[in-house]
C-alpha cells in the first residue's frame, strides 16, 4: 500500500522533529487521555500517534501492544490530510482501508475514529483516534468529546514543548553565567597581577563602586560599601583639597584627571596613590565617571632616593630623557650655570638652556643659536658618551660628562675641577625607573623527584619554562631543551642547573642565571633556589623543591644601577632598610680597604663600622663606644657631611643621608687629590628569600583559606583567607594551636554545636587510613564552606577552606526553577505529584488525613481571547497570590496549567468542616474583581474536592476524585465548590492523573 502525503509534508516533519517527543518514555497523563477516549467509545483500542517519515510512533496506546507501525499502512496517515476528523463507520465498506492488513488481519480494526493534532493550526503531527473490532456510528456528542480530548493532548504537547524551551533556556543561562565568571575572574586576576584597582560613580545616585584592588589598597573590608565623602576623606589636608577640587572640575566642565597625592589608608598607613578620572558621556550628558586607583609609594620613594642622591652629589647634574628634554637637576646644576628657577621648572630641552647661555654670552660673540646649535650638535647630537672641559669667562675649568643609560636617556654632570685639572667620572643616575603597572604574580614553584623526574610545578613554573602542565608533568628535567647561562663564575661548568639542584640543592640557593629558549630569542634572567625535602624513607626517597623568580626587569635595572655606581666617581655605598650593604662600588672598598667578604657576604652596617673603629679609622678611644656614638650619627635623619683620614693617610670627605624609607646612601672622596667625587647609586632590592617566605607569599595570595595541622592535631601554618573564610576573632589563631581549642572557641560563639573530642577523633581516623575528608556547610556567618582536608605522612593534614556560598545560591535558584512554574511562582506539576506521593506516604504511615483541592477558573478564556495573553498571565498571577492568602503556609499550591490550580492540605483532618471553610474562602477571593493591566476582570473558580485517608497509596485515585468533584461543581452551575462522593465514578472525568 502506498503512504499519503499532506502538502505541507516538510515544514509538517520539522515542526514534528523540532518537538522532541518521539522516543521519550509514556506518560500518565497521556495514557489516562487514552483510557478515557476507550471508555467514551467503547472501543478496545485508543492512541496517540505521531506521524513520522515512515511510520507512526505512538505516544499513548491502550489496548494495543505496539510501538510504532509502518506509516504506509496506518489510518492516521489519512487523518493528518485535513483538520476535520476522520470516521470509517465500517472498513470493510471502505476501499482504502478494506484490504489493510491490520483489517483482514490482527487486530481486525473493522471501526476508526481520529482526530488531528496540531499545535500552530498549520501542521497535523499526529491524531488522537479511537479503533473498534466491530462496525460503529458514533454519535455526535462521543465525536464532540473526542475533539475535546484531542484539545487536552495538544495542550500536554504543548507542555511538554514548553518545558524543552525552558530546559534550554536554563542551560543557556547556566552558560552565559559561566563565561561570565570566567571574564569575572580574569577581569579581577588583571587587576591582582596588575595593581591597579578600579572605580565607578553614577551622579545622578552617588552610588559609588570599588573593585576588589581598591578595597585592598584602601585597606577596608571586602564588603565595604563606600560613599563618596568617605571616599574624598582618605586624602589627608592638601591632597583633599586638590581631588575634591578636580572632581568638582570634571563634573562642571566634563574634564577628566590625572593626579598623584598622599593618601591615608583605612588602617592609617601613609602612603602616595595615583588617581585617574574620567567622564562617561551618553547623549552629551555625563552618564557616570570611571577611573583607576594604585598604589605608588614604592615609584615614589625610588624618586626620592634619586632626588636625595641628586643633592647630595657635589657637582652639578642633570638627568635627560631620550630627546635631551630635562627630566630632573639638583640646585648644584640650577647654581652653577645661574639658570633661573622658572626654566628648571618648565624642563625644557638641553638646547634651549644652551640658547640661555649664549644669549647671555657664556659662548662668546656670534649669533647665539648658532653657537648654541654648534657646542649641541658636538657635544649632544651623536649621543655617545662624551667628556668635554671649558673654561668660563670667569676662568672657572668645567668638565662636563654626558654618559647615555641603557634606557635611552642621559645623566650629564659637570664638575668644577679647577684645583686640579683632571676630569671626574659624573655621577650616571637615573630617576627612579618607572615601575610597570603589571605586578609579579609570584615565583614558580618546580618539584622534581630524587630521579629528576617533574612531579608538580604551578602556572608561573611553566611559563618560565616554556610549556604546559601536561608538556612537562613526568619529563626528566635532564630533557628541558634551554640554554643557561649562571651569572655565578664558580656554576660555569654546568649546563643544566636542575642537575645540579638534583645533585646539591643548597648549592643553587640564591643562583642567578639567563635562560635563552629553543624555540624563542629572547633571552630570560631567573633567580633560582633550590632545598631537598626528604621523604619518609629519608632523603633518598625525598623531593626537591626549586623556585624560579623572573628578574628579567630587575636584572636590567640592577645592571643600570650598577654601571652608573660604577662610573661614579669616588666611593659609593648603599645600605638598605635592614642596614645592610645592598649596592657599592670598587671605589668604596678600596678608599676603606674591606676585606672581600664583607663586599661578598653583604655585611651590615655595624659590622663595617666595628670593623673599622676596631681598625682605628675612627680616632682614639673606647673602639666600642667610638662605635656607638658613629653609628648615632650616621643613622640620624639630616644630612651629614665631615672629613677623616684613612689608614694610609688620604684624607677622606664623607657625606650621607638616611633616605624616608630608613636606607642609607653615603659617598666617599678622595679630597687630598681632588680626584674621587662619590655619586649616588640607585637601590638595588634584596631578594633573598627563604623557602618559609615563598610558602607563606603563595598562601597570601590563594583564593582558598589553608590550615596546615600536625600529626598531633596542632595548627603550624595558616594564611590570611583561612581566618577571614571563618571569622575568627584577632588573636584566636596562633601557632600551635589545637584543632580541639580551636572547635572550643567556635563553640563558645555557638559556631559548632557537635562533640568536639569525638569530630577530632573521627577526622584524625578517616585521614589516618588515607582518606581525603571532603564536607560542605553553612557557617553561622552566612556563608557555605567548602572544605578539603588532604593527609600528609607525619599524620598531620593539609586542610582547604573556600567559600562557595554564591555556589550554592546559584544552585537553589535553579531548584526552585524545575520545581516551580516561571509565570506565577507557585509549584509546578512536577513538585505536586512529588509533594502528593509524599502526603499519602505520611497519611499512611502517621494516620493523618488531608484534602486535595483541584481549581479551574471560571470564564478565563475569554479573558485571553479578548485582552490578550499579557492581561491573561497578570490575572493568574494575581489569582496564585489570592490562593495563597487562603491557606497555610504548609500547604502546596500548584498551577497544573493554563487555569487548573490544585492545593494539598496536609494534616487538615477526616472532618469536612474545616475544608469548606478553605474552600468558600478561595470562591469568594476568585469572585472578587481583578485589576489586570488596566481592565477590571470578573472570573470565579470552581473547585473539587477528595479526601486524602490512611490506606490511600495511588495518587491517580485522589487526582481523578478530585476532578470528578470539580466537574459536579461546573455542571451545579460553577463558582462554588463539591465534595467527592463515593457514589460518583472518578474515571468518566479524570483529566490530570
Amino acid at each position: 500500500m502506498l503512504a499519503v502525503y499532506p502538502d505541507n509534508e516538510n515544514s509538517r516533519l520539522d515542526a514534528l522533529h523540532a518537538l522532541s517527543i518521539i522516543g521519550t518514555k509514556r506518560q500518565a497523563e497521556f495514557d489516562d487521555v487514552v483510557a478515557a477516549v476507550a471508555d467514551i467509545f467503547e472501543c478496545p483500542i485508543a492512541l496517540v500517534s505521531l506521524v513520522d517519515t515512515d511510520h507512526q510512533w505512538f505516544k499513548a496506546c491502550t489496548g494495543l501492544d505496539l510501538e510504532t507501525t509502518p506509516r504506509n499502512i496506518s489510518f492516521c496517515q489519512h487523518t493528518i490530510l485535513s483538520r476535520e476528523p476522520l470516521v470509517v463507520p465500517d472498513t470493510h465498506c471502505d476501499k482504502r482501508f478494506k484490504t489493510n492488513p491490520f483489517v483482514t488481519g490482527a487486530p481486525h480494526i473493522r471501526f476508526y475514529a481520529g482526530v488531528p493534532l496540531s499545535l500552530d493550526g498549520e501542521h497535523n503531527l499526529g491524531t488522537l483516534c479511537v479503533i473498534g473490532d466491530e462496525p460503529k456510528w458514533p454519535s455526535q456528542q462521543q465525536l464532540n468529546q473526542l475533539q475535546r480530548m484531542s484539545r487536552v493532548v495538544e495542550a500536554l504537547l504543548k507542555a511538554h514543548e514548553t518545558s524543552g524551551q525552558l530546559n534550554q533556556a536554563l542551560e543557556q543561562a547556566r552558560l552565559d553565567k559561566a563565561a561570565a565568571m570566567r571574564e569575572s575572574d580574569l577581569l579581577q586576576e588583571i587587576t591582582n597581577v596588575s595593581g591597579v584597582g578600579g572605580w565607578e560613580l553614577d551622579p545622578s545616585t552617588g552610588s559609588l563602586s570599588w573593585t576588589d584592588k581598591t578595597r585592598e589598597i584602601h585597606e577596608v573590608d571586602p564588603d565595604f560599601t563606600p560613599t563618596v565623602e568617605q571616599a574624598l576623606d582618605f586624602y589627608p589636608g592638601e591632597s583633599g583639597k586638590i581631588i575634591t577640587a578636580a572632581v568638582e572640575s570634571a563634573t562642571e566642565n566634563g574634564t577628566g584627571w590625572d593626579l598623584e597625592l598622599p593618601f591615608r589608608t583605612a588602617k592609617g598607613r601613609d602612603i602616595w596613590v595615583r588617581a585617574v578620572g574620567r567622564p562617561i558621556f551618553h547623549d552629551g550628558e555625563i552618564a557616570r565617571f570611571v577611573g583607576s586607583f594604585q598604589d605608588i609609594t614604592h615609584r615614589k620613594q625610588q624618586s626620592e632616593m634619586v632626588q636625595a642622591i641628586f643633592d647630595n652629589f657635589p657637582g652639578a647634574l642633570a638627568y635627560h630623557d631620550h630627546d635631551m628634554r630635562l627630566l630632573a637637576c639638583n640646585d648644584a646644576f640650577r647654581d652653577f650655570f645661574n639658570f633661573p628657577e622658572e626654566m628648571i621648572q618648565q624642563q625644557l630641552p638641553m638646547l634651549d638652556y644652551m640658547i640661555y647661555l649664549a644669549e647671555r654670552g657664556d659662548y662668546g660673540p656670534g649669533d647665539p643659536e648658532t653657537l648654541a646649535r654648534a657646542r649641541y650638535e658636538k657635544a649632544y647630537a651623536h649621543k655617545k658618551p662624551t667628556v668635554m672641559e671649558r673654561e668660563t669667562q670667569d676662568g672657572t675649568v668645567m668638565e662636563s660628562r654626558i654618559t647615555p643609560l641603557p634606557n635611552g636617556r642621559y645623566v650629564i654632570s659637570f664638575l668644577d675641577i679647577t684645583s686640579r685639572k683632571t676630569a671626574e667620572r659624573s655621577l650616571m643616575q637615573s630617576e627612579a625607573i618607572q615601575r610597570t603597572t603589571l605586578e609579579c604574580v609570584g615565583e614558580g614553584v618546580l618539584v622534581l623527584s630524587r630521579c629528576g623526574k617533574i612531579v608538580s610545578i604551578n602556572p608561573v613554573g611553566e611559563k618560565l619554562l616554556g610549556s604546559s602542565e601536561d608538556a612537562l608533568l613526568g619529563t626528566s628535567a635532564h630533557d628541558l631543551r634551554m640554554t643557561f647561562t649562571f651569572e655565578d663564575a664558580g656554576l660555569a661548568g654546568f649546563a643544566n642547573p636542575f642537575v645540579v639542584a638534583l645533585a646539591e640543592p643548597s648549592r643553587l640557593n640564591d643562583t642567578v642565571m639567563s635562560v635563552e629558549y629553543a624555540d624563542s630569542p629572547e633571552k630570560v634572567w631567573l633567580r633560582m633556589d633550590a632545598a631537598l625535602v626528604a621523604g619518609s624513607g629519608g632523603i633518598d626517597d625525598g623531593l626537591v623543591v626549586i623556585t624560579l623568580t623572573d628578574i628579567t626587569e630587575a636584572k636590567s635595572q640592577l645592571d643600570t644601577l650598577q654601571a652608573i655606581v660604577n662610573n661614579m666617581p669616588g666611593g659609593l655605598v648603599y645600605y638598605d632598610q635592614r642596614k645592610r650593604l645592598a649596592v657599592c662600588n670598587d671605589e668604596f672598598q678600596k678608599l676603606l680597604a674591606l676585606p672581600q667578604e664583607f663586599i661578598e657576604e653583604k655585611a651590615e652596617l655595624s659590622d663595617i663600622a666595628r670593623y673599622l673603629a676596631h681598625r682605628g679609622d675612627y680616632g682614639p678611644g673606647d673602639p666600642e663606644q667610638v662605635l656607638n656614638d658613629k653609628l648615632v650619627a650616621i643613622q640620624r635623619v639630616d644630612p651629614y657631611l665631615y672629613e677623616r683620614k684613612s689608614p694610609d693617610g688620604k684624607d677622606l670627605e664623607i657625606r650621607g643621608v638616611m633616605l624616608p624609607d630608613g636606607s642609607i646612601v653615603s659617598s666617599f672622596f678622595d679630597v687630598s687629590e681632588r680626584k674621587r667625587l662619590e655619586g649616588l647609586s640607585a637601590q638595588r632590592e634584596q631578594e633573598i628569600r627563604r623557602h618559609a617566605d615563598q610558602v607563606a607569599a603563595i598562601l597570601a595570595n590563594m583564593n582558598q583559606g589553608v590550615s596546615v595541622f600536625d600529626g598531633d592535631a596542632r595548627l603550624v601554618l595558616w594564611n590570611q583567607r583561612y581566618i577571614d573564610i571563618f571569622g575568627k576573632p584577632e588573636g584566636e589563631i596562633y601557632a600551635g594551636a589545637s584543632l580541639a581549642e580551636l572547635l572550643q572557641a567556635e563553640k563558645d560563639r555557638n559556631e559548632f554545636d557537635g562533640d568536639i573530642e569525638q569530630h577530632v577523633a573521627d577526622l584524625q581516623d578517616r585521614l589516618r587510613s588515607g582518606d581525603v575528608v571532603r564536607h560542605k556547610f553553612p557557617h553561622p556567618n552566612g556563608k557555605v564552606i567548602r572544605a578539603v582536608h588532604a593527609p600528609m605522612p607525619d599524620g598531620g593534614w593539609i586542610g582547604t577552606h573556600e567559600d562557595v556560598t554564591e555556589q550554592e545560591q546559584a544552585a537553589a535558584k535553579i531548584e526552585f526553577a524545575a520545581h516551580h512554574d516561571p509565570l506565577t511562582g507557585l509549584a509546578n506539576r512536577t513538585l505536586f505529584n512529588t509533594t502528593l506521593d509524599e502526603t499519602l506516604s505520611a497519611a499512611a504511615a502517621e494516620g493523618k488525613h488531608g484534602h486535595l483541592l483541584t481549581i479551574d477558573l471560571d470564564h478565563f478564556k475569554p479573558v485571553n481571547d479578548t485582552f490578550g495573553h499579557d492581561t491573561g498571565d497578570d490575572l493568574l498571577r494575581q489569582v496564585a497570590g489570592r490562593l495563597k492568602e487562603c491557606v497555610r503556609n504548609s500547604d502546596l499550591i500548584a498551577r497544573l496549567g493554563g487555569d487548573e490550580f490544585a492545593i494539598i492540605l496536609a494534616g487538615s483532618g477526616s472532618s469536612d468542616a474545616i475544608v469548606a471553610v478553605i474552600a468558600d474562602r478561595i470562591v469568594k477571593k476568585l469572585n472578587s474583581p481583578f485589576r489586570c493591566l488596566g481592565h477590571d476582570l470578573s472570573v470565579g473558580g470552581s473547585i473539587g474536592i477528595a479526601a486524602i485517608v490512611p490506606g490511600d497509596v495511588d495518587p491517580k485515585a485522589i487526582v481523578k476524585q478530585a476532578d470528578t468533584a470539580l466537574y459536579r461543581a461546573k455542571k451545579l452551575g460553577r463558582n462554588g465548590f463539591q465534595f467527592f462522593q463515593q457514589e460518583e465514578e472518578p474515571t468518566q472525568v479524570a483529566r490530570r492523573a
